[in-house]
């Protein structure tokens, strides 16, 4: 996803409820900076590979990268 697709998302948001999926820390990061800095959360699926190897984060490899928010 790039800033375009979130710009449309975020202006979405004001007339429904949204949620949608990253597959990558990468991704997810961007999406929160961009939601961040607009004052805004979004509603995110993080797709997981369950070992499978076909799309997502490794479920073995989330705890590296993900901190929670405090």
């Amino acid at each position: 996803m790039g800033i375009d697709r979130y710009e449309r998302l975020l202006a979405l948001m004001a007339q429904a409820r949204i949620s949608f999926c990253l597959d990558t820390p990468e991704a997810i990061r961007a999406a929160s900076d961009f939601f961040a800095a607009r004052g805004r959360q979004a509603e995110v699926l993080l797709e997981v590979d369950t070992g499978f190897g076909r799309t997502g984060v490794r479920w073995d490899d989330a705890r590296r990268w993900w901190t929670a928010p405090d």
